[in-house]
């Protein structure tokens, strides 16, 4: 029976947290992204409709 972890496993599972973190941070990226081109649509529509 083994006991404790050995780097492998450290560096295995602190590769996974971080790899978590990242992909986080990049969809909150991508959404506020979205966001924006949205807002931009919608002003852009807005616009359009006052010119009408």
């Amino acid at each position: 029976m083994r006991i404790g972890n050995t780097h492998a496993d450290v560096y295995d599972r602190e590769t996974d947290y971080w790899r978590d973190i990242e992909d986080a941070q990049n969809a909150q990226i991508e959404a506020q992204k979205n966001l924006s081109k949205d807002e931009t649509n919608d002003n852009a529509v807005y616009k359009e409709g006052e010119k009408g």
